[in-house]
């Protein structure tokens, strides 16, 4: 196969866990329960107020502004059997019910609107 062959949703599902910078797909590998790791080499002030969460303080996965800092949280990820740290499984627990409870209500709303 080539680049861009298999979509990304795929991808996704087959995936073990996830680097991005601030991508939207994250939230889709929360919702699976697989840990991310959010390398933000280059911080402004622009992206942060891009974002919906407070990176450096509230983000669901471990959080990287140096190489080695990503290849830290990578072996300690992998060591832990691609699973959530300790620290961030509260972060992840309460974003997890916040997109279920969000979801429920859009589903809500859609089915009432179109009767």
């Amino acid at each position: 196969k080539s680049f861009g062959d298999t979509p990304v949703n795929e991808l996704l599902m087959q995936c073990k866990m996830l680097i991005t910078d601030y991508s939207s797909v994250s939230w889709d590998v929360l919702y699976q329960n697989k840990p991310t790791l959010f390398y933000q080499l280059i911080w402004t002030n622009t992206m942060k107020h891009m974002q919906h969460i407070d990176m450096k303080t509230d983000s669901f996965g471990d959080r990287a502004e140096t190489l080695d800092q990503l290849l830290d949280s990578l072996e300690k990820t992998i060591q832990n059997g691609f699973r959530h740290g300790t620290k961030n499984m509260n972060k992840c627990s309460r974003n997890i019910s916040g997109l279920k409870i969000t979801n429920t209500a859009d589903i809500s709303a859609k089915k009432s609107k179109n009767g």
